[in-house]
This record gives C-alpha cells, sequence and structure tokens, in this order.
C-alpha cells in the first residue's frame, strides 16, 4: 500500500463518518460509526502496525472529528 492511497483512503472514511451524522443524525448514524471505527481500527492495525505509512493516529482523528 502507497502512502497517499493508506491516507486518502483513511480520510475518507473519517469524512464519510462525520457526514453520516451530519445526514442521520448522531442516533441514526450509532451503526454506522460504529462499522467506519471497527474498519478504522482493522486498517490500522494491517497496514500501518509500526507506523510506517504515516504518523497520524487515525483511530485517534476518527475519535476527534465525530465528538
Amino acid at each position: 500500500m502507497q502512502k497517499i492511497a493508506y491516507n486518502l483512503m483513511m480520510e475518507g472514511l473519517v469524512k464519510t463518518a462525520v457526514e453520516k451524522i451530519q445526514v442521520l443524525g448522531r442516533e441514526g448514524a450509532k451503526e454506522d460509526i460504529a462499522a467506519i471505527t471497527k474498519m478504522v481500527n482493522d486498517l490500522e492495525s494491517f497496514w500501518n502496525p509500526e507506523g510506517n505509512l504515516t504518523a497520524i493516529d487515525w483511530s485517534e482523528e476518527l475519535k476527534k472529528a465525530i465528538e
């Protein structure tokens, strides 16, 4: 996986989570947010376990974005 592809993918997931909340409301987006959070965590563990692709903690970025 290339660094740019990884970061664009993760950024897209964070933006999707924010959009889901804006469109569906926090309660309506609850299941989608849980699925996106799991996906971000899984992708970080699979593609970037040692931080070689990016120093960004995408799980933390997602958490901040959806607060």
